[in-house]
This record gives structure tokens, C-alpha cells and sequence, in this order.
């Protein structure tokens, strides 16, 4: 188990139980104030008002070590030629179709989100390019 101290910074997750399994519901950046043998008191500044403390066990937070919160931040910007996975959903929201493929045309548009242009084997699909994300860089294989 990760050893915490006081002003760390931690990930805590919030789980969906459902029949026999645990399901990922959210998850939130919190601050360490008290360390105890199992549990932690936390401070989250997620809240409008004023700051929330609340108590969460250990096992549910993972610590943020410096540095990493830029390396999170950051997203692999695909290029021409990159093998790309992307989604995409219907207008109500409802269906979501993942497709794999190679990026073969950006169209930057000055008033809306680019498009990316990807190659799923003999069709194009049309993706928003925010939501494309490198699966292999061409000039890395």
C-alpha cells in the first residue's frame, strides 16, 4: 500500500456496485490532510462554497506524484498517416460507433472543430478530431 502524507495530492475513486461487480463512477483530485492506520481524511475543492472534507479508505486513492499532473494533461496530437481509433455518436447520443483506422485528411475549419479524415479499410469516416487519439505514430514503427 502507498505510503500517504499529509499535503498530498490523491486521486479518489467512487464506485457502482451492481450485481457482482464494481463499476468506475467517478473520480476526484483531492488534498491529504489527516493520514490514519487505514483511512485518510481528504479536502476537495470540487464544491462551489467552501471545501468538502470527508473521509475515504486508502485502498480507493491513488497518490499524484509531481510531475505527473502535466503528463496528464497532455494528449498525443495525431498526424497525417497515424494509426487513430475514434468515436463517434449519433444526435440523440445514443449509438457510438468506434472505428480504426489510418488519419489520412485534417480539415481545419476556422468557425467549428477540425475534422479528421480516417481510413477504416475500403470507406472515410468523418471524426471531430478532439475525439481521435493515437493508437501508433507512422514514423514510430
Amino acid at each position: 500500500m502507498a505510503k500517504f502524507k499529509e499535503g498530498d495530492q490523491v486521486v479518489v475513486d467512487d464506485y457502482l456496485e451492481n450485481a457482482n461487480r464494481y463499476i468506475l463512477d467517478k473520480s476526484h483530485i483531492c488534498k491529504v490532510l489527516v493520514v490514519g492506520k487505514y483511512d485518510l481524511l481528504l479536502e476537495s475543492n470540487e464544491t462551489n462554497y467552501h471545501p468538502k472534507v470527508f473521509a475515504a479508505s486508502k485502498s480507493c486513492c491513488r497518490i499524484i506524484t509531481p510531475g505527473q499532473q502535466e503528463a496528464f494533461s497532455r494528449v498525443v496530437v495525431p498526424n497525417i498517416n497515424d494509426l487513430v481509433v475514434g468515436y463517434v455518436t449519433d444526435f440523440n447520443g445514443g449509438n457510438k460507433e468506434i472505428h480504426i483506422g489510418t488519419l489520412e485528411e485534417i480539415h481545419h475549419r476556422n468557425m467549428y472543430s477540425k475534422i479528421a479524415v480516417v481510413r477504416c479499410g475500403n470507406k472515410k469516416v468523418s471524426i471531430t478530431f478532439e475525439d481521435i487519439i493515437v493508437l501508433e505514430k507512422h514514423n514510430e514503427k
